[in-house]
């Protein structure tokens, strides 16, 4: 019986060959009721002809395997990624069912022909270590290596091979942060009739093994020419004894990043010497994690109003790598609480917006240091002549966007969020954040020249700063709501300071 895993919100569920459906409605197989990005009925995977399928029920946001928009049926391959209406992302893997003998019954009947080219060749190696043929040289830095999505294509084979066998690269896993020499591990099915497996990185061999298990290593350090931001296949190679190709159809694509790290300076001695410390860096996370955060915090504000594509790779990366900065700022739960009566008066019981907004923007915008940064001052980083020409800081009486209390800088944030999120945007939280720094009227004015359907924000949004704005606070978002996942063992949720009734 064909039996497959399915992989979702921190959950594992075995399907078999009967339908397995997805919806908001709990009359599905798995059901989304609190995801307004999940229609009733979505989507449906269900075991025909031989092959698991994937069917989108004509819902409003649309299925994608790995990115791809489906429309009806479509193939379901071990590894893909089922995404529902941008938001549910669903890990879709075959479960083996090879039988524990099947190695030995293989064995029995492969020729001895093919028994003594493999002990031939085996003896021949006086290591079982793999040969790595990556490209070296010296590199100030550290490559980090991100597995982010897995595809298929075929890879022509070189000759005819009645050999049946089947590899799959069990790690990197598809998702997974690499930030130092990690271990490729390759399972081969069927393999008795398998010399040779070879290991390609963007089209180059990087290890050929030929004894089990078929593990090597790879050095991100290695690849340096890589770290562009592009992305990177990793794909294996079979061969049978006489030399032909076993055409594979797996691959997983990786992302190069390298972060170089300055050597530091030889000291100067001396009385005024003051060594500089270095830059704290948090943990990285994976780009699937930074959707599945980044859904979540698009679902707190938009409450089914608008709908947003959050599966362009180019926003996840740039949130990815902003994210970095935000995990560095240690402390930020310790420093809010300080805050957490005076924001939630001048935004919550006061204008009746929502908690996490304020929150997410300080977290943007000063990490919770109001200290002034040129011309920009207070949690928010608003400047005092923006302010007064506005008018908003009337409500501060003799105090300023920098008194300690920030009684003042909450109070004209508040105003100005109020007409930039409620009065300008309707409450389309990702526009009202790309227009933070216009005025009120800029603002419409800029509204007035967006498309009618702005969900895809990434393309409609070509601004540098206003990209900037976007990205910082998300990737804010993401770090303060999930201190754990990056490494901030004493920092709490960001949720946590939000007063016990919002509205």
């Amino acid at each position: 019986m064909a039996r497959a895993i399915l992989k979702f919100d921190e959950r594992e569920l075995t399907i078999g060959e009967d339908a397995t459906s997805f919806g908001r409605t709990t009359d599905n197989t798995v059901s989304f009721p609190d995801n307004t990005n999940v229609s009733r009925n979505h989507a449906e995977i269900a075991f025909k002809d031989g092959k698991f399928v994937v069917t989108d029920l004509g819902s409003s946001n649309g299925t994608t395997i790995n990115g791809q928009r489906i429309a009806g049926e479509a193939q379901l391959n071990n590894g893909d990624f089922v995404t529902l209406g941008n938001s549910v992302i669903v890990e879709f893997m075959v479960e083996d069912e090879t039988p524990e003998d099947a190695d030995e019954a293989s064995e029995a009947v492969t020729t001895e022909s093919v028994k003594e080219a493999k002990t031939a060749d085996s003896a021949g190696k006086s290591s079982k270590l793999p040969v790595i043929l990556g490209v070296t040289g010296a590199v100030c830095g550290l490559a980090v290596v991100f597995a982010v999505a897995a595809i298929y294509i075929s890879i022509p084979g070189t000759g005819t091979s009645k050999c049946d066998a089947t590899a799959r690269i069990v790690s990197p896993v598809n998702g997974e942060s690499i930030s130092q020499e990690t271990e490729i591990k390759v399972d081969v099915t069927n393999g008795a009739c398998v010399s040779l497996v070879r290991i390609l990185l963007n089209d180059k061999e990087i290890a050929n093994l030929n004894v089990e298990p078929y593990t090597a290593q790879i050095d991100p350090k290695n690849y340096p020419e890589l770290a562009d931001g592009g992305l990177y296949n990793l794909q294996v190679v079979l061969e049978d004894a006489e030399g032909n190709k076993i055409p594979q159809t797996r691959m997983v694509a990786l992302q190069f990043e390298t972060k170089e790290i300055t050597k530091p300076p030889t000291p100067i001695t001396g009385p005024t010497a003051t060594p500089t410390p270095p830059t704290p860096q948090g943990k990285q996370v994976t780009l699937i994690d930074v959707q599945t955060m980044t859904t979540k915090v698009i679902g707190k504000f938009t409450g089914g109003s608008f709908k947003y594509n959050i599966s362009n790779p180019e926003f996840l990366k740039e949130v990815q790598k902003k994210s970095a900065e935000y995990s560095s700022a240690a402390g930020y739960s310790q420093r809010a609480t300080v805050y957490q009566d005076i924001i939630n008066q001048s935004f919550v019981r006061d204008k009746s917006l929502d908690a996490s907004l304020p929150y997410i923007l300080a977290m943007s915008r000063s990490k919770f240091n109001p200290e002034k940064q040129g011309a920009n001052e207070g949690l928010w980083q608003m400047s005092n002549d923006f302010a007064t020409a506005n008018t908003y800081n009337v409500v501060c009486g003799t105090q300023t966007l920098s008194d300690p209390t920030q009684d003042c800088a909450s109070k004209v944030a508040a105003l100005y969020i109020e007409d930039l999120l409620v009065k300008t945007f309707d409450n389309d939280i990702v526009y009202a954040v790309a227009a933070f720094g216009k005025t009120v009227q800029e603002a419409n004015i800029w509204k007035a020249s967006l498309p009618a359907d702005r969900s895809d924000f990434w393309k409609v949004i070509t601004d540098p700063k206003q990209r900037e704005e976007v990205v910082r606070f998300f990737a804010a978002a993401i770090v303060a709501e999930n201190p754990p996942k990056f490494g901030l063992k004493k920092d709490r949720a960001i949720s946590e300071l939000y007063p016990v009734v919002a509205k």
